[in-house]
């Protein structure tokens, strides 16, 4: 088995073989890559660089790769052929991966990973989830288990558990009581496994902020020999945070969705089980005093469904609300005016009843008119994919949203007519395109013709002379490239 023509490993400038149809493995890492994968970073290195700058670049690929798994790596080495790659080929995934990863801005990093396109670099994500075990920190600990969940869980079901257990396990050293569930947090954070993206960005916001939460994605062991029972876990969980915040939209609403089908009804269970006898009769008329603090974080329009009772009567008398700000000065409130809540709703043998302030909303006989002078809660407009906001108002002097802001969905991409951008050739394939209005692009291969069509028939290149041969070729019938030549006896030269 040879090597040979098979291109370079993009993690480690490697040597790549053949080990079965159309799939390629580094003789160096043991990466492996399709061949499309090989065949497109090829072009992209022929389309800018020659070969020199093409071994070079290599070479410093292959560095980077020894340094990144050397026992004492170095940061300043990391970096430096990260920019030495980067300078040649600006684009090239891991080399802005590692540079940004090393830029020490916690926010950077993880946008970095939240923003990584698991389906157009799944084959070059290993050593990039290794890096970042080994570098571990609190900070993004949330972000790379989403990273290998939404990478692995679906297409490699043994490197999500390897991955995922060797992140708890490291996490655990360097962590301290990331895995502790009787720990007292603020806020415990409930939530639709599809709508990752924005509870990563709340999480970092509120604790960013001081404010202390629990993820399960984040806070529960993930991999062999994880959480023994997850319900259980939960609970002790939610038992020990003081408000419980969810993150509201069509994903989280859905009976699927362990916030609705699990969180939500042990929460009211236990408000009704502590509350005194006289209240349990009917949800709805519970008083506030006897239900544990909540908020409602909503972050898109809400599809009406079945479920949406469950989390209706769950939020009945409270107000939602629609960006970090509200979410924030809603979780001042609770945490000021609410009491020690350490043993909050714990397992006991006979019914306690935690008695805590109301919230914003007080009776209305007792609330002072105001007369309002409203302030713009600024529209946020709508695009392709991300959901837009109408205009509201708020009181500058009470708080009340006056008008509250309507979420608009996105619109969806428009894409304009197919365009041929690069016509396919007999040996190459072409491309066409359609563009939306927002910038983005589709692209779809015209396949090539599959090869060469010889003609039959030998066309006179050089038509022969005395004592001089001539030239024939046939081409190509489609394309009219030369196929193949013969020469042509010259004449005879005449005495």
């Amino acid at each position: 088995m040879t090597a040979t023509n098979h291109g370079i490993c993009p993690n480690c400038g490697g040597e790549l073989e053949t080990v079965g149809g159309e799939l390629l493995r580094c003789r160096f890492c043991g990466s492996e890559f399709s061949n499309r994968t090989i065949q497109r970073q090829i072009e992209s290195m022929q389309a800018f660089l020659d070969q020199t700058k093409i071994d070079y670049v290599n070479n410093q690929r292959n560095n980077l790769y020894k340094e990144i798994h050397a026992r004492h790596a170095s940061k300043n080495a990391i970096r430096e052929y990260a920019t030495e790659i980067k300078k040649y080929l600006p684009d090239d995934f891991q080399a802005n991966f590692y540079l940004g990863a090393l830029s020490g801005n916690v926010k950077k990093i993880n946008a970095l990973i939240r923003d990584i396109d698991v389906d157009e670099n799944y084959e070059l994500l290993a050593p990039v989830v290794q890096f970042l075990i080994a570098s571990l920190e609190g900070e993004f600990l949330l972000e790379l288990n989403n990273l290998v969940e939404r990478a692995y869980k679906n297409r490699d079901l043994s490197l999500f558990s390897k991955f995922s257990t060797a992140i708890s396990e490291e996490a655990e050293k360097v962590l301290e009581g990331v895995y502790e569930l009787s720990v007292l947090r603020d806020v415990f954070i409930a939530y639709s496994s599809k709508d990752m993206k924005e509870v990563s960005k709340l999480c970092e916001e509120l604790e960013e902020q001081g404010f202390s939460c629990f993820v399960a994605a984040r806070n529960l062991r993930h991999g062999i020999g994880s959480v023994e029972n997850y319900d259980e876990a939960l609970k002790t969980a939610m038992n020990h945070c003081t408000c419980f915040l969810f993150v509201s939209g069509t994903n989280s609403r859905r009976w699927d969705c362990d916030a609705v089908r699990k969180e939500i009804p042990y929460i009211m269970d236990n408000d009704i089980r502590t509350a005194p006898a006289e209240f349990r009769h009917n949800y709805k008329t519970l008083p506030v005093k006897y239900k544990k603090p909540r908020i409602e974080y909503r972050i898109g329009s809400i599809v009406k469904s079945a479920t949406n009772k469950i989390t209706d009567d769950f939020f009945d008398g409270y107000e939602w609300v629609y960006d970090v700000a509200g979410v924030t000065d809603r979780l001042v409130q609770i945490l000021t005016q609410a009491p020690e809540q350490s043993d909050f709703h714990e397992e006991i043998a006979e019914p306690a009843v935690i008695v805590q302030a109301e919230p914003i909303k007080a009776a209305p006989a007792a609330k002072p008119v105001c007369h309002h002078s409203l302030i713009t809660i600024p529209a946020r407009a709508v695009s392709c994919t991300q959901a837009g906001m109408t205009e509201g108002a708020i009181c500058a002097l009470c708080g009340e949203i006056v008008t509250p802001p309507k979420p608009i969905d996105p619109t969806g991409h428009r894409f304009g007519e197919w365009q041929i951008t690069k016509k396919a050739t007999c040996t190459e394939n072409g491309e066409y395109e359609r563009v939306c209005a927002c910038g983005e692009r589709e692209t779809q291969v015209i396949p090539s013709r599959g090869g060469h069509i010889a003609s039959e028939e030998w066309k006179t290149v050089t038509e022969p002379a005395p004592g001089k041969s001539g030239l024939k070729a046939k081409t190509c019938v489609m394309c009219g490239e030369t196929i193949e030549e013969a020469t042509i006896p010259a004449l005879p030269i005449q005495k």
